[in-house]
């Protein structure tokens, strides 16, 4: 992902710099960005609330801590076929079905992180994917249940994505799929930031 991005950003913004770290232990000192973003990660974190104290850490005092995390996924109807699928065929069990999330957990994360309760907004946008037999298996691949479907034999595989594209034939067009999906938006600002534990 890193190496995508790269190649992405290097004609257009090549002042821009990746790098690579873990989320709950930042490698940069305290209080040296004034904007911090997760971008569809946070959900995916084993501690979120290590991830946001930390980025909370990072900011300087009265900067920007935002993240983006998928709506519940009634709000997403392709997240939602998705989930199903993953519970019929690949044997994922419900309660590790973890890439969507409540407004009220969001404010909890934040409040564990220690940082001032977040404003919280729903952001709705409607999306044209790819056919399903095309975008599916794509998708998995970054996903943290890839192990799951990719172990599924021929058979089985087809029959998961036959099952995706079931669920979402009301959303078909000459193209593909186009869907909505939904994201709650949270932003507060750091506190003076802390010293490392």
């Amino acid at each position: 992902m890193i190496d995508y991005a790269e190649a992405i950003s290097a004609e257009e913004w090549p002042q821009i710099v990746w790098e690579q770290g873990s989320a709950l232990d930042l490698p940069y000192q305290s209080g040296v960005f004034d904007r911090v973003i997760c971008q569809q990660g946070v959900q995916f974190f084993p501690d979120p609330a290590a991830g946001l104290r930390e980025m909370g850490r990072v900011a300087e005092p009265g900067g920007s801590v935002a993240v983006t995390v998928w709506s519940e996924l009634a709000t997403s109807p392709y997240f939602e076929a998705l989930a199903e699928m993953l519970i019929d065929f690949a044997q994922v069990e419900p309660g590790d079905i973890s890439f969507t999330t409540t407004k009220t957990q969001v404010i909890k994360w934040f409040s564990e992180a220690q940082l001032p309760t977040p404003t919280v907004e729903l952001i709705e946008a409607v999306v044209d994917l790819p056919p399903m037999s095309e975008y599916l298996t794509s998708h998995m691949k970054a996903l943290p249940w890839a192990p799951s479907y990719f172990n599924l034999d021929d058979s089985t595989r087809k029959n998961a994505i036959k099952y995706v594209e079931n669920r979402m034939r009301d959303y078909l067009t000459p193209a593909g799929v186009r869907t909505h999906f939904a994201s709650y938006l949270a932003h507060s600002t750091s506190n003076s930031p802390p010293s490392r534990p």
